[in-house]
This record gives C-alpha cells, structure tokens and sequence, in this order.
C-alpha cells in the first residue's frame, strides 16, 4: 500500500521517534532461549528451530505500526538476501492491542505473502528480554546465538537514500569472521508499550 509521505509524517510524529537502548540484551551477550510461540502459519517456534542456521535475525515488528509498513519491503529483501547467506528471519509481535490478535496477524501474512514465520509473544518476554523498545527493531544473532548487531535496519527512512545497510554489513562481517564495525545503532520506530 502507498502512502503520501507527508500524512504519514502526520500520523507517525506522536507515535515513533529514535530511541535509546533499553536494558536488556548487549552486544556479545547470549540470546535468551524462547519456544512455543505461535506463528502466523499455524506452527509454533522456537529458538531451536534456527539452531542449523547461520545466524538469525529477528526483527520486532507491528502490523498497526506505519514505520513498519514503511519498511516491509525492505524488511522481505533483507531477509531474503540472508536467506542466501544461511540465516534466517523471523518476526516477533509483542502488542497486546486488540488490534494485533494472532488471527490479524495471520490475515496481514497472507496479504503480504510473508514466507518468514511471523510469531506472537502475547506475554511480551522476548521483547522484554531483548530490550526492544520500537518497531520495527532489529536483533542478529550469531550461530553461536550471541548478539553481533541491534538497532535500526539502516540509515535512512527513504530507502533511495539509504547508505548504510547496517544489518547486511554486520551480517557480511560476522560470516566473515570480522569485527562488526558498528555493533549497535538507535532504531527508529513506533514505541513498543508494555504491560507491568
């Protein structure tokens, strides 16, 4: 769907913005194993569904948020890209909106022929474990399950000025053996609200 940038900016200025790392996971540190999360394809996942895998990358995502819509495609040829590459995608919703039920979740999939596993984490857990605090936010994960990566997916909203793919290079480094020249970065985004 197409949007005029400029009612975009209108609906997305009291709703997203840069954000700061919250706590939780840092750089190096180990992910957090998780499982028997449903997904939009009617299956449930798991941390060790990905564990032949190269790396994963999993991305907190909203269907009612706009800077996610904004990013969707770019989201799919990331995830794409890396597939090639051995690593996989997956996508987390934590809203615990009304809006964002599992069964709108399942009906935004197949509208948008998602082929990643789209997952529900109604408790919030791994948002809150990982320190999400917008969508769409950006984690990657190594083999081994450490974070090499967190933050914005690039540098620019306007993917024809984008100049730093920050989630492809840190992918390239990391099967590259390399150090990952920016580790972490500020995501933008639409704030994630949590329940006590």
């Amino acid at each position: 769907m197409r949007r005029l940038w400029g009612s975009l900016v209108a609906v997305t200025l009291f709703t997203t913005g840069f954000a700061a790392h919250a706590e939780g996971l840092s750089v190096g540190q180990v992910a957090p194993a998780w499982s028997k999360l449903e997904g939009t394809d009617g299956q449930t996942h798991g941390s060790a569904d990905f564990a032949n895998d190269q790396g994963l990358l999993i991305v907190f995502f909203s269907i009612a948020c706009p800077d996610c819509e904004l990013y969707l495609d770019r989201i799919r040829e990331t995830a794409a890209s890396l597939k090639k590459q051995g690593i996989a995608t997956v996508l987390v919703n934590v809203s615990v909106e009304n809006g964002e039920s599992l069964d709108k979740m399942k009906a935004f999939g197949k509208e948008h022929d998602l082929s990643m596993p789209y997952v529900k984490d109604p408790a919030q857990r791994l948002g809150k474990s990982f320190g999400a605090t917008v969508t769409p936010e950006f984690f990657l994960l190594d083999k081994a399950g450490r974070l090499v990566y967190r933050g914005a997916l690039d540098d620019h909203w306007k993917a024809s000025k984008v100049k730093k793919p920050y989630v492809r290079q840190a992918a390239r480094q990391m099967l590259a053996g390399e150090p990952i020249a920016v580790p972490s970065t500020d995501p933008f985004g639409c704030t994630i609200d949590y329940e006590d």
